[in-house]
């Protein structure tokens, strides 16, 4: 398995009060729920493929039938 990692910069307005660390959590945060929907995808993707090719098997075998 192969990691992308990408980086982009835009410019955020912090609210005053807020921490680095604070501000780094919420990157953190965002980022994992975007890796669980690209992970959600893929699996999802996944099981379309399975499904299609075996349908595709049971179609063939019904040909030959």
């Amino acid at each position: 398995m192969t990691t992308t990692t990408t980086t982009t910069t835009m410019p955020i307005p912090i609210p005053p009060g807020v921490t680095g660390m604070e501000l780094g959590i919420v990157v953190l945060a965002n980022s994992d729920r975007r890796q669980a929907e690209l992970r959600e995808e893929a699996q999802r993707r996944k099981e379309e493929r399975l499904r299609r090719e075996a349908q595709q098997r049971q179609t063939e075998q019904q040909k030959r039938i």
